[in-house]
């Protein structure tokens, strides 16, 4: 075709052809060469449509991806959402049988004993007898009950001891059996001290003393507790059963456990031993409020986590492809 184009010059003056731009010779050739541009047209226009198919395709699966990877954590979070539901039902549930447990009359430890009732954990009680104060053990540590003036703990700390003496029971004008009891909680600095200093009772040994308890089911040691060393008097649970034998090695039974209850005495600070109060026992360590804050927040989350799911699933529109602009062609001078 260049031979075609530069006959006609070279008949007319000579070597015209070979003062021809290479610019001049492109623009001829594109200008002479309609089927070669549209055949090389066809081949970019071909291209173009396989690239745009593997971006359709591409996306298509980038989608389903994305659906996936929150609609996971969505369902998820709902069914966390559901446990807490089904756990605050129980923990109300709980609430209301320790609350009527704790508002019934107390009755005498042997007639709760003989009635059977006795391992109805919170059940009120009024114990008699004399307390062995020889075998007086602290479980430590433990935080002050709720009545605790801030005085003793600003004084002493807010952690402390609790303070478990045994008491043999007085029946019909007899000793029988013994149990053990919560006689309430006394702040870490003070446990140190003599325990003439803090435990008044220590002046009337030998005293019968009648108080109010409820009845307790000791400890469950939790992950992170020491272990009891009995051999030293060290005691950071209440074990019951290592308790009876560290206390009295030929019992044949395990002593019972009651928890002292203060109903008169609160917030005075002039005494250093505190009785648990009513109020203490309504305590849960995961109270129904919390079971609330962790659904709620747990629903919320799956909310919105759907939210992203539904809009990757219906997101139809592939993205626009990215346009090559040609360079321009500058104009011959």
């Amino acid at each position: 075709m260049c031979a075609e184009r530069c006959l006609p010059i070279l008949g007319r003056g000579g070597t015209q052809c070979h003062d021809m731009s290479r610019r001049q010779v492109r623009r001829a050739l594109a200008s002479e060469s309609p089927a070669a541009s549209t055949s090389s047209g066809g081949a970019s226009q071909h291209q173009e449509g396989e690239r745009s198919s593997l971006n359709e395709h591409i996306f298509t699966r980038s989608r389903a991806s994305w659906a996936a990877f929150f609609t996971v954590p969505a369902v998820v979070s709902f069914g966390l959402g559901c446990w807490q539901v089904m756990r605050l039902q129980e923990k109300r549930a709980k609430v209301a049988e320790r609350e009527a447990a704790l508002l019934q009359d107390p009755v005498e430890w042997h007639r709760a004993v003989g009635d059977g009732d006795v391992l109805n954990p919170y059940r009120r009680v009024r114990v008699q007898g004399v307390l062995e104060h020889d075998k007086t053990v602290l479980v430590l540590p433990r935080s002050a009950p709720i009545a605790t003036p801030e005085k003793v703990k600003a004084w002493g700390g807010a952690t402390g001891a609790l303070v478990l003496t045994p008491l043999r029971v007085l029946r019909d004008g007899k000793f029988e059996e013994r149990i053990l009891v919560n006689r309430g909680w006394v702040s870490n600095r003070m446990s140190k001290r003599p325990k003439a200093e803090w435990d008044p009772a220590l002046q009337r040994a030998d005293d019968i003393v009648e108080f109010d308890a409820i009845v307790g089911a000791g400890d469950s040691r939790r992950t992170w507790t020491p272990e009891n060393v009995p051999e030293k008097g060290t005691w950071h649970w209440i074990d019951l059963d290592a308790l009876t034998i560290s206390l009295y090695p030929n019992a044949t039974e395990c002593l019972g456990y009651v928890e002292a209850i203060d109903l008169a005495r609160r917030g005075d600070d002039s005494q250093q031993l505190f009785p648990k109060g009513l109020e203490d026992f309504y305590r849960f360590p995961t109270m129904p409020r919390t079971h609330i804050d962790y659904a709620v927040t747990w629903f919320l989350l799956s909310i919105i986590l759907s939210a992203y799911a539904i809009y990757f699933y219906r997101r139809k529109n592939i993205p626009p492809k990215r346009k090559v602009r040609a360079k321009p062609v500058p104009q011959e001078s």
